[in-house]
C-alpha cells in the first residue's frame, strides 16, 4: 500500500562541500601529504569548515568509523597550500632551501594572520621536526574564525556535467588568502583563480597538480 500521509521530502540537499570562493571558515585540522609522484615532498592540507548552515543540513560525518561525533555544521573541504607541493630546492647561486624550512615559514604565515602568532612565539612552542611541529601548532590554529580565499582546479567525474575542484589557497598578491577580516583577504576572482578543464580530461591527470615535473615553491606568503 502506498500512503501519500507518509511521504517525508528529503532536506538538506546540495552540495556539503566548498566551492572556491571567499567563505567565513575555520581550520579543522592540518597534515602533511606527500604526493604518491614524488613522495619526498609534502603539500600542507587544510580540512577547513565553513559556517553552520542551519536546519535542513546534514553536514559530512566527523568520523565515519565513529557516528557518535556528530557531523559537521558547515561545509567543509581540504584545501591545499597551492597547486605545488614543497621541495627542497638548490639554486644556481646561494644556500639550500629546505623543504621543510618552506612549510615552517608557510604555516608561520597562517598563524600570523590568524592573529595567533605572538601567542605561539610567547609559548616558545618548539618541535624537533616538521611533522612534529605542524601536528602540535594546530592547537593554536585550529578554531580560529577567518576569511579564506580558494582557488580551484576543475575535473568532471563521468556522467556529470558540473566540474568539482580540486582546491588550494590562492596565490598571495597584494593581500593574503587567509586573513581575520573580510576587507584583508584577497577577493576571490573567478578569472584567475579557477583553472578550467574540459570535460572528459582523466580524473587522474587533472589530481596531479605536479604533472610529474619538478616546480619549486619558494613564495610561502599565505
Amino acid at each position: 500500500m502506498f500512503n501519500a500521509e507518509e511521504f517525508k521530502p528529503k532536506t538538506g540537499g546540495g552540495s556539503k562541500v566548498l566551492d572556491p570562493g571567499t567563505h567565513k571558515c575555520q581550520i579543522v585540522s592540518i597534515a602533511l601529504q606527500a604526493p604518491p609522484y614524488k613522495p619526498e615532498s609534502y603539500y600542507v592540507t587544510c580540512l577547513v569548515e565553513g559556517l553552520p548552515e542551519g536546519d535542513g543540513f546534514e553536514g559530512i560525518a566527523r568520523d565515519k568509523n565513529n557516528p557518535t561525533l556528530g557531523n559537521y555544521e558547515g561545509k567543509i573541504a581540504y584545501v591545499n597550500n597551492g597547486m605545488y607541493s614543497f621541495d627542497t630546492w638548490q639554486p644556481p647561486k646561494g644556500d639550500t632551501i629546505t623543504r621543510d624550512e618552506q612549510i615552517f615559514n608557510y604555516v608561520m604565515n597562517i598563524a600570523r594572520n590568524l592573529g595567533v602568532l605572538e601567542k605561539i612565539q610567547a609559548d616558545k612552542f618548539t618541535a624537533n621536526t616538521i611533522e612534529d611541529f605542524v601536528t602540535g601548532i594546530q592547537k593554536y590554529i585550529c578554531g580560529v574564525w577567518g576569511y579564506f580565499t580558494i582557488a580551484g582546479k576543475e575535473y568532471y567525474t563521468e556522467g556529470y556535467d558540473r566540474p568539482n575542484y580540486r582546491l588550494f589557497f590562492a596565490k598571495y598578491d597584494k593581500k593574503p588568502s587567509i586573513a581575520l577580516e573580510e576587507n584583508n583577504v584577497l577577493p576571490f576572482n573567478e578569472a584567475v583563480h579557477i583553472i578550467k578543464t574540459e570535460k572528459g580530461t582523466p580524473v587522474n591527470q587533472v589530481n596531479n597538480d605536479d604533472d610529474g615535473e619538478i616546480r619549486i615553491v619558494v613564495d610561502t606568503d599565505v
